[in-house]
Protein backbone atom coordinates (compact mmCIF):
# COMPACT_ATOMS: atom_id res chain seq x y z
CA UNK A 1 0.00 0.00 0.00
CA UNK A 2 1.21 3.88 -1.18
CA UNK A 3 2.36 5.83 1.91
CA UNK A 4 -0.10 9.17 1.98
CA UNK A 5 2.77 12.30 2.00
CA UNK A 6 3.11 13.62 5.24
CA UNK A 7 2.58 17.01 3.93
CA UNK A 8 -0.96 16.09 3.93
CA UNK A 9 -0.84 15.17 7.46
CA UNK A 10 0.61 18.42 9.34
CA UNK A 11 -1.79 18.99 11.86
CA UNK A 12 -1.80 14.79 13.04
CA UNK A 13 2.06 15.59 12.93
CA UNK A 14 1.66 18.77 15.80
CA UNK A 15 0.32 15.00 17.48
CA UNK A 16 3.50 12.60 17.44
CA UNK A 17 5.86 16.01 18.09
CA UNK A 18 4.59 16.40 21.13
CA UNK A 19 4.35 12.55 22.21
CA UNK A 20 8.16 12.29 21.37
CA UNK A 21 9.43 15.90 23.09
CA UNK A 22 9.01 14.24 26.32
CA UNK A 23 12.90 14.58 27.25
CA UNK A 24 11.95 16.75 30.13
CA UNK A 25 10.47 14.20 31.99
CA UNK A 26 11.44 13.63 35.19
CA UNK A 27 13.13 10.47 35.22
CA UNK A 28 11.35 9.69 39.00
CA UNK A 29 7.95 10.61 37.95
CA UNK A 30 5.61 7.57 38.04
CA UNK A 31 3.14 6.54 35.68
CA UNK A 32 0.11 7.65 36.92
CA UNK A 33 1.99 11.41 37.12
CA UNK A 34 3.53 10.88 33.41
CA UNK A 35 -0.14 10.42 32.27
CA UNK A 36 -1.43 13.38 34.38
CA UNK A 37 1.38 15.65 32.97
CA UNK A 38 0.79 14.17 29.58
CA UNK A 39 -3.03 14.65 29.62
CA UNK A 40 -2.09 18.07 29.96
CA UNK A 41 0.08 18.59 27.52
CA UNK A 42 -2.50 17.08 25.06
CA UNK A 43 -5.15 19.06 26.05
CA UNK A 44 -2.87 22.27 24.79
CA UNK A 45 -2.78 21.35 21.54
CA UNK A 46 -5.61 22.35 18.86
CA UNK A 47 -5.48 19.41 17.15
CA UNK A 48 -6.59 17.41 19.80
CA UNK A 49 -9.99 17.39 21.73
CA UNK A 50 -10.19 18.02 25.61
CA UNK A 51 -9.53 14.83 27.50
CA UNK A 52 -10.55 13.18 30.31
CA UNK A 53 -8.88 10.60 32.33
CA UNK A 54 -10.37 7.71 29.82
CA UNK A 55 -7.96 8.76 27.18
CA UNK A 56 -5.02 6.63 26.26
CA UNK A 57 -4.28 3.93 28.18
CA UNK A 58 -1.52 2.83 30.64
CA UNK A 59 -0.11 0.81 27.13
CA UNK A 60 0.85 4.21 25.46
CA UNK A 61 2.98 5.29 28.15
CA UNK A 62 4.68 2.16 29.62
CA UNK A 63 5.59 1.91 26.05
CA UNK A 64 6.90 5.34 26.07
CA UNK A 65 8.57 5.54 29.28
CA UNK A 66 9.97 2.20 28.94
CA UNK A 67 11.67 4.12 25.66
CA UNK A 68 12.95 7.15 27.18
CA UNK A 69 14.14 5.50 30.51
CA UNK A 70 15.68 2.55 29.47
CA UNK A 71 17.80 4.20 26.63
CA UNK A 72 17.96 7.57 28.46
CA UNK A 73 16.26 9.42 25.41
CA UNK A 74 16.90 13.55 25.03
CA UNK A 75 15.37 14.17 22.20
CA UNK A 76 14.60 13.06 18.66
CA UNK A 77 15.00 13.95 15.28
CA UNK A 78 13.86 13.03 11.52
CA UNK A 79 9.89 12.54 11.82
CA UNK A 80 8.17 11.50 9.15
CA UNK A 81 4.24 11.10 9.13
CA UNK A 82 2.61 8.54 6.98
CA UNK A 83 -1.00 8.32 6.45
CA UNK A 84 -1.39 4.61 5.77
CA UNK A 85 -5.93 4.79 5.89
CA UNK A 86 -8.42 6.25 6.26
CA UNK A 87 -11.77 4.02 8.27
CA UNK A 88 -14.93 6.26 8.52
CA UNK A 89 -16.44 4.23 10.76
CA UNK A 90 -19.81 6.70 11.76
CA UNK A 91 -20.69 10.23 10.13
CA UNK A 92 -18.44 11.94 12.72
CA UNK A 93 -15.76 9.40 13.83
CA UNK A 94 -12.85 7.86 11.46
CA UNK A 95 -10.21 5.85 12.39
CA UNK A 96 -6.58 7.09 10.88
CA UNK A 97 -4.15 4.61 10.36
CA UNK A 98 -0.35 6.25 10.51
CA UNK A 99 3.15 4.96 9.83
CA UNK A 100 5.51 7.32 12.04
CA UNK A 101 8.99 7.06 11.49
CA UNK A 102 12.00 9.14 13.68
CA UNK A 103 14.73 9.03 15.45
CA UNK A 104 15.84 8.84 18.93
CA UNK A 105 18.78 10.17 20.48
CA UNK A 106 20.28 9.75 24.06
CA UNK A 107 22.48 11.67 26.21
CA UNK A 108 25.72 9.97 24.78
CA UNK A 109 24.78 10.54 21.49
CA UNK A 110 23.34 7.33 20.45
CA UNK A 111 20.71 7.43 17.74
CA UNK A 112 18.02 4.89 17.61
CA UNK A 113 15.88 4.65 14.57
CA UNK A 114 12.02 3.62 15.46
CA UNK A 115 8.89 2.43 13.25
CA UNK A 116 5.44 2.91 15.15
CA UNK A 117 2.14 2.56 13.47
CA UNK A 118 -0.97 3.92 15.45
CA UNK A 119 -4.23 3.71 15.01
CA UNK A 120 -5.44 7.21 16.00
CA UNK A 121 -9.29 8.33 16.58
CA UNK A 122 -10.86 10.96 14.71
CA UNK A 123 -14.30 12.54 16.22
CA UNK A 124 -15.62 15.94 14.26
CA UNK A 125 -12.04 16.36 13.03
CA UNK A 126 -10.32 16.41 16.17
CA UNK A 127 -8.45 13.45 17.53
CA UNK A 128 -9.89 12.22 20.31
CA UNK A 129 -7.95 8.86 21.46
CA UNK A 130 -5.27 6.41 20.03
CA UNK A 131 -3.28 4.00 20.68
CA UNK A 132 -0.12 1.98 19.62
CA UNK A 133 -0.79 -0.91 17.52
CA UNK A 134 2.80 -2.04 16.32
CA UNK A 135 6.05 -1.18 17.12
CA UNK A 136 9.23 -1.47 15.60
CA UNK A 137 11.77 -4.03 15.93
CA UNK A 138 14.16 -1.75 18.51
CA UNK A 139 11.34 -1.39 21.13
CA UNK A 140 10.66 -4.94 21.05
CA UNK A 141 14.40 -5.38 21.96
CA UNK A 142 13.92 -2.36 25.01
CA UNK A 143 11.17 -4.42 26.42
CA UNK A 144 10.96 -7.89 27.47
CA UNK A 145 11.81 -10.36 25.07
CA UNK A 146 9.70 -13.60 23.88
CA UNK A 147 10.88 -16.59 25.05
CA UNK A 148 13.26 -18.20 23.31
CA UNK A 149 12.02 -21.71 23.53
CA UNK A 150 8.56 -21.03 22.23
CA UNK A 151 6.59 -23.62 19.42
CA UNK A 152 9.29 -26.21 20.96
CA UNK A 153 7.17 -29.68 21.81
CA UNK A 154 7.61 -31.06 24.81
CA UNK A 155 5.48 -34.57 24.39
CA UNK A 156 3.58 -36.24 21.37
CA UNK A 157 1.10 -38.53 22.60
CA UNK A 158 -0.02 -40.92 19.67
CA UNK A 159 -3.78 -41.50 19.80
CA UNK A 160 -5.12 -44.77 19.04
CA UNK A 161 -8.19 -44.15 17.05
CA UNK A 162 -9.00 -48.44 16.78
CA UNK A 163 -9.29 -49.88 13.21
CA UNK A 164 -11.72 -47.42 11.99
CA UNK A 165 -8.92 -44.72 12.02
CA UNK A 166 -5.81 -46.78 11.04
CA UNK A 167 -5.59 -44.72 8.16
CA UNK A 168 -4.74 -41.39 10.02
CA UNK A 169 -2.45 -40.88 12.29
CA UNK A 170 -3.90 -39.01 15.41
CA UNK A 171 -1.40 -37.66 18.29
CA UNK A 172 -1.65 -34.80 21.33
CA UNK A 173 1.05 -32.52 20.86
CA UNK A 174 2.13 -30.36 24.17
CA UNK A 175 4.51 -27.59 23.34
CA UNK A 176 5.85 -23.89 24.92
CA UNK A 177 3.84 -21.06 23.99
CA UNK A 178 4.82 -17.53 25.99
CA UNK A 179 7.19 -19.97 28.76
CA UNK A 180 3.38 -22.21 29.12
CA UNK A 181 3.37 -25.97 28.46
CA UNK A 182 -0.26 -25.91 26.44
CA UNK A 183 -1.00 -28.71 23.94
CA UNK A 184 -2.95 -29.13 20.75
CA UNK A 185 -3.56 -32.25 18.66
CA UNK A 186 -2.63 -33.29 15.17
CA UNK A 187 -4.35 -35.38 12.52
CA UNK A 188 -2.84 -36.53 9.17
CA UNK A 189 -2.90 -39.51 6.61
CA UNK A 190 -1.18 -42.63 7.86
CA UNK A 191 0.95 -43.35 4.60
CA UNK A 192 1.74 -40.06 2.66
CA UNK A 193 4.89 -39.10 3.06
CA UNK A 194 4.93 -35.84 0.20
CA UNK A 195 4.30 -32.08 1.92
CA UNK A 196 0.91 -31.85 2.36
CA UNK A 197 -1.69 -28.61 2.89
CA UNK A 198 -1.53 -27.51 6.48
CA UNK A 199 -5.51 -26.63 7.87
CA UNK A 200 -5.90 -24.90 11.76
CA UNK A 201 -8.87 -25.77 13.13
CA UNK A 202 -9.75 -23.01 15.81
CA UNK A 203 -12.67 -24.46 17.81
CA UNK A 204 -15.17 -22.21 19.76
CA UNK A 205 -15.60 -21.51 23.12
CA UNK A 206 -13.76 -19.77 26.21
CA UNK A 207 -11.30 -21.17 29.07
CA UNK A 208 -10.69 -25.03 29.71
CA UNK A 209 -14.28 -26.35 30.21
CA UNK A 210 -14.17 -26.32 26.27
CA UNK A 211 -11.07 -28.14 25.87
CA UNK A 212 -11.46 -31.29 24.01
CA UNK A 213 -10.02 -34.35 25.87
CA UNK A 214 -9.55 -36.17 22.60
CA UNK A 215 -10.39 -36.00 19.10
CA UNK A 216 -11.24 -39.92 18.14
CA UNK A 217 -14.73 -38.53 18.33
CA UNK A 218 -14.87 -35.61 16.15
CA UNK A 219 -15.01 -36.58 12.26
CA UNK A 220 -14.62 -33.38 10.74
CA UNK A 221 -10.56 -33.54 11.91
CA UNK A 222 -10.26 -37.54 10.87
CA UNK A 223 -12.50 -36.64 7.37
CA UNK A 224 -10.19 -33.25 6.65
CA UNK A 225 -7.20 -35.22 6.99
CA UNK A 226 -8.65 -38.36 4.52
CA UNK A 227 -8.52 -35.39 2.58
CA UNK A 228 -4.85 -35.38 2.06
CA UNK A 229 -3.93 -32.53 4.65
CA UNK A 230 -2.48 -32.33 7.85
CA UNK A 231 -4.95 -31.14 10.74
CA UNK A 232 -3.69 -29.03 13.96
CA UNK A 233 -6.18 -28.05 16.59
CA UNK A 234 -4.57 -25.68 19.16
CA UNK A 235 -6.46 -25.68 22.46
CA UNK A 236 -5.76 -22.61 23.95
CA UNK A 237 -4.17 -21.87 27.29
CA UNK A 238 -6.93 -21.35 30.31
CA UNK A 239 -7.63 -22.97 33.69
CA UNK A 240 -4.69 -24.19 35.14
CA UNK A 241 -2.48 -23.47 32.40
CA UNK A 242 -2.53 -19.40 31.93
CA UNK A 243 -5.30 -17.11 31.27
CA UNK A 244 -7.72 -17.61 28.16
CA UNK A 245 -7.98 -13.76 27.19
CA UNK A 246 -10.19 -14.20 24.18
CA UNK A 247 -7.34 -12.98 21.45
CA UNK A 248 -4.59 -12.01 23.64
CA UNK A 249 -1.74 -14.12 24.80
CA UNK A 250 -4.23 -16.91 23.58
CA UNK A 251 -3.76 -16.45 20.24
CA UNK A 252 0.45 -17.22 20.18
CA UNK A 253 -0.77 -20.25 21.63
CA UNK A 254 -2.02 -20.64 18.09
CA UNK A 255 0.92 -19.04 16.47
CA UNK A 256 3.47 -21.17 17.98
CA UNK A 257 1.44 -24.49 17.09
CA UNK A 258 1.62 -23.17 12.98
CA UNK A 259 5.75 -22.34 13.27
CA UNK A 260 6.47 -26.06 15.44
CA UNK A 261 4.44 -27.39 12.36
CA UNK A 262 6.04 -25.78 9.82
CA UNK A 263 9.05 -27.67 10.85
CA UNK A 264 7.73 -31.13 10.03
CA UNK A 265 9.08 -32.98 7.11
CA UNK A 266 4.97 -33.47 6.17
CA UNK A 267 3.58 -30.17 6.10
CA UNK A 268 3.85 -27.56 3.19
CA UNK A 269 4.55 -24.40 5.31
CA UNK A 270 3.37 -22.40 2.36
CA UNK A 271 0.25 -23.75 1.67
CA UNK A 272 -1.79 -23.11 5.24
CA UNK A 273 -5.31 -22.24 5.81
CA UNK A 274 -7.84 -21.41 8.74
CA UNK A 275 -11.08 -22.65 9.60
CA UNK A 276 -12.58 -21.34 12.65
CA UNK A 277 -16.14 -21.47 14.87
CA UNK A 278 -17.67 -19.20 16.98
CA UNK A 279 -14.53 -17.71 19.28
CA UNK A 280 -12.39 -19.26 16.70
CA UNK A 281 -14.08 -17.46 14.03
CA UNK A 282 -12.39 -14.07 15.66
CA UNK A 283 -9.14 -16.41 15.70
CA UNK A 284 -9.07 -16.81 12.15
CA UNK A 285 -9.73 -12.51 11.88
CA UNK A 286 -6.69 -11.98 14.44
CA UNK A 287 -4.50 -14.64 12.51
CA UNK A 288 -5.32 -13.07 8.74
CA UNK A 289 -4.67 -9.45 11.05
CA UNK A 290 -1.15 -10.82 11.43
CA UNK A 291 -0.83 -11.84 7.90
CA UNK A 292 1.29 -14.79 8.38
CA UNK A 293 3.60 -16.31 5.87
CA UNK A 294 1.97 -18.90 4.42
CA UNK A 295 -1.32 -18.75 5.23
CA UNK A 296 -3.47 -18.46 1.75
CA UNK A 297 -7.18 -18.35 3.28
CA UNK A 298 -9.81 -18.84 5.85
CA UNK A 299 -13.22 -20.00 6.70
CA UNK A 300 -15.68 -18.71 9.61
CA UNK A 301 -18.82 -20.70 10.67
CA UNK A 302 -20.73 -19.17 13.24
CA UNK A 303 -17.85 -16.83 13.72
CA UNK A 304 -17.37 -13.97 16.32
CA UNK A 305 -16.33 -10.66 14.89
CA UNK A 306 -17.01 -7.61 16.61
CA UNK A 307 -16.38 -7.61 20.51
CA UNK A 308 -17.47 -3.92 20.30
CA UNK A 309 -20.91 -4.69 18.85
CA UNK A 310 -21.42 -7.09 21.18
CA UNK A 311 -20.86 -5.25 24.31
CA UNK A 312 -23.58 -2.83 23.24
CA UNK A 313 -25.52 -5.33 21.46
CA UNK A 314 -26.31 -8.25 23.77
CA UNK A 315 -26.08 -7.45 27.63
CA UNK A 316 -24.92 -10.55 28.69
CA UNK A 317 -21.56 -9.88 26.30
CA UNK A 318 -21.02 -6.76 28.58
CA UNK A 319 -20.60 -8.70 31.91
CA UNK A 320 -18.74 -11.53 30.30
CA UNK A 321 -16.21 -9.55 28.80
CA UNK A 322 -15.71 -7.28 31.33
CA UNK A 323 -15.43 -9.16 33.80
CA UNK A 324 -14.62 -12.90 33.13
CA UNK A 325 -11.57 -11.64 30.64
CA UNK A 326 -11.01 -8.64 32.27
CA UNK A 327 -11.20 -6.83 29.51
CA UNK A 328 -12.88 -3.74 31.22
CA UNK A 329 -15.58 -1.65 29.53
CA UNK A 330 -14.87 0.05 26.06
CA UNK A 331 -14.48 3.52 27.61
CA UNK A 332 -11.36 2.33 29.97
CA UNK A 333 -10.06 -0.32 27.35
CA UNK A 334 -10.79 0.77 24.07
CA UNK A 335 -7.99 -0.66 22.90
CA UNK A 336 -8.59 -4.35 23.56
CA UNK A 337 -11.66 -4.06 22.10
CA UNK A 338 -10.69 -2.47 18.86
CA UNK A 339 -7.53 -5.44 18.91
CA UNK A 340 -11.04 -7.49 18.98
CA UNK A 341 -13.18 -6.17 16.38
CA UNK A 342 -12.24 -7.11 12.85
CA UNK A 343 -14.86 -4.75 11.61
CA UNK A 344 -12.52 -1.79 12.95
CA UNK A 345 -9.82 -3.12 10.78
CA UNK A 346 -11.05 -4.99 7.32
CA UNK A 347 -8.97 -2.99 5.13
CA UNK A 348 -6.10 -4.93 6.64
CA UNK A 349 -7.37 -8.42 6.05
CA UNK A 350 -4.96 -10.00 2.55
CA UNK A 351 -6.82 -13.45 2.65
CA UNK A 352 -10.10 -14.83 0.83
CA UNK A 353 -12.64 -15.79 3.77
CA UNK A 354 -15.57 -17.99 3.13
CA UNK A 355 -18.40 -16.73 5.87
CA UNK A 356 -21.18 -19.34 7.17
CA UNK A 357 -23.84 -17.65 9.20
CA UNK A 358 -27.02 -18.69 10.70
CA UNK A 359 -29.41 -15.36 10.04
CA UNK A 360 -31.29 -16.47 13.84
CA UNK A 361 -28.12 -16.49 15.40
CA UNK A 362 -29.00 -13.34 17.59
CA UNK A 363 -27.08 -14.48 20.87
CA UNK A 364 -23.84 -16.05 20.20
CA UNK A 365 -22.60 -14.07 17.37
CA UNK A 366 -25.03 -11.82 16.91
CA UNK A 367 -25.30 -11.82 13.10
CA UNK A 368 -25.55 -7.56 12.40
CA UNK A 369 -22.06 -8.14 13.32
CA UNK A 370 -21.40 -10.07 10.26
CA UNK A 371 -23.03 -7.84 7.86
CA UNK A 372 -21.04 -5.28 9.64
CA UNK A 373 -17.96 -6.42 8.36
CA UNK A 374 -19.50 -7.29 5.02
CA UNK A 375 -20.05 -3.61 4.65
CA UNK A 376 -16.26 -3.28 5.54
CA UNK A 377 -15.06 -6.08 3.44
CA UNK A 378 -17.15 -4.67 0.59
CA UNK A 379 -15.37 -0.81 0.88
CA UNK A 380 -12.18 -2.18 0.39
CA UNK A 381 -12.15 -4.84 -2.01
CA UNK A 382 -11.58 -7.49 0.06
CA UNK A 383 -12.79 -11.02 -0.89
CA UNK A 384 -14.84 -13.40 0.18
CA UNK A 385 -18.17 -15.75 0.21
CA UNK A 386 -20.58 -15.39 2.64
CA UNK A 387 -23.48 -18.08 2.70
CA UNK A 388 -26.40 -17.03 5.03
CA UNK A 389 -28.18 -20.13 6.24
CA UNK A 390 -32.39 -19.22 6.70
CA UNK A 391 -33.98 -20.64 10.08
CA UNK A 392 -30.99 -21.69 11.82
CA UNK A 393 -29.43 -19.84 14.78
CA UNK A 394 -25.87 -20.54 16.46
CA UNK A 395 -25.42 -24.11 16.26
CA UNK A 396 -25.09 -24.68 12.00
CA UNK A 397 -23.35 -27.94 12.19
CA UNK A 398 -26.02 -30.57 10.99
CA UNK A 399 -27.28 -28.49 8.65
CA UNK A 400 -27.40 -29.95 5.24
CA UNK A 401 -24.82 -27.61 3.52
CA UNK A 402 -22.43 -29.06 5.92
CA UNK A 403 -19.97 -26.42 6.83
CA UNK A 404 -17.02 -28.18 7.09
CA UNK A 405 -17.45 -29.88 3.83
CA UNK A 406 -18.59 -26.36 2.44
CA UNK A 407 -15.01 -24.94 3.83
CA UNK A 408 -12.69 -27.67 2.25
CA UNK A 409 -14.49 -27.12 -1.01
CA UNK A 410 -13.92 -23.41 -0.68
CA UNK A 411 -10.06 -24.23 0.23
CA UNK A 412 -9.51 -25.92 -2.96
CA UNK A 413 -11.06 -23.67 -4.94
CA UNK A 414 -8.52 -20.66 -3.73
CA UNK A 415 -5.22 -23.39 -3.72
CA UNK A 416 -5.35 -24.27 -7.53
Amino acid sequence: MLFSSCENTRDDRVFFEAILALNDVDEDMDLFEFKEYFQKKLNRLSVVSEMDDNIFYNGEFEHYTTIFKELGIVNYSDLDVYLVDEIQNTDILSTKQYKISYTLISADGEEYDFIDYWDIYVENDKIFNGFVKETSDIVRWSEEEGHVDDAKIVEEQLIDGGAEHDDIVMSKITYLSDGLEVFGYMTRPADDNTKLPLIVVLRGGYGSEYWRETITGDSAYSEIARKGYVVIAPQYRGGAIGKDELGGGDLNDVKNMIELAKELDYVDEDDIYLIGNSRGGLMVLLLAREHIEGVRGGAILSGLYSLLFNYYYYERASGFYENTIGLGSPEENLEGYVKRSATMWANEIDIPLLMIHGKEDIEHCPIPQVYEFIDQMDRYGKEYEFIELEGVGHQIWDHPIKPYDKALEYIETISN
